[in-house]
């Protein structure tokens, strides 16, 4: 259901303190055939080690949402982290996912691992496991390397990136 990205749309963010809300919403005209404009909500709030957040989404169509919750955990020697998402199809067939995560930092640089599984009409569409480094070089630049395994796309996909992130 969820979009990664929306065309011609139009986001506002603020910080509140510990609390951070976000609002989008688009053009439905340029996002797909649907009756509805795209748009979404989120809100999370960090305090300590402890970092809670939560979202809703309507895109495109007539019958389809999502919401998700996270939370993450530092715990000094790894941040521990938790998604889960449920939602409907434009089609009416549910759909929810669940996500695991494990950060370490290991020299300058930070261990990342990771679970999914996304469901939908009660079908596993998707169960991937990923396992990367992240190499800071300085605070604007970043190595990095990243493998993924997913075993229940149509055939069981394997990937990996690995590249430079320089920013401005």
């Amino acid at each position: 259901i969820t979009k990664v990205r929306v065309n011609s749309s139009i986001r506002y963010d603020h910080k509140f303190g510990p609390v951070n809300v976000a609002a989008s919403i688009a053009d439905k005209d340029t996002n797909g055939n649907g009756p509805d404009r795209p748009m979404s909500l989120a809100a999370n709030w960090k305090n300590g080690p402890l970092f809670l957040a939560a979202g809703w989404e309507n895109p495109s169509g007539d019958k389809d949402y999502a919401w998700n919750l996270g939370a993450a955990y530092d715990i000094s020697a790894a941040t521990v982290s938790l998604g889960f998402g449920r939602g409907k199809t434009d089609a009416g067939s549910s759909a929810r996912g669940l996500v695991l995560g494990l950060n370490v930092p290991v020299g300058a640089g930070v261990i990342k691992a990771a679970y999914g599984t996304n469901k939908v009409g009660g079908v596993t569409g998707a169960q991937k496991v990923g396992l990367g480094y992240h190499y800071f070089m300085s605070k604007r630049t970043m190595l990095y390397v990243d493998v993924a395994h997913d075993n229940k796309a149509a055939k069981n996909k394997s990937g990996m990136d690995f590249g430079i992130r320089h920013t401005f």
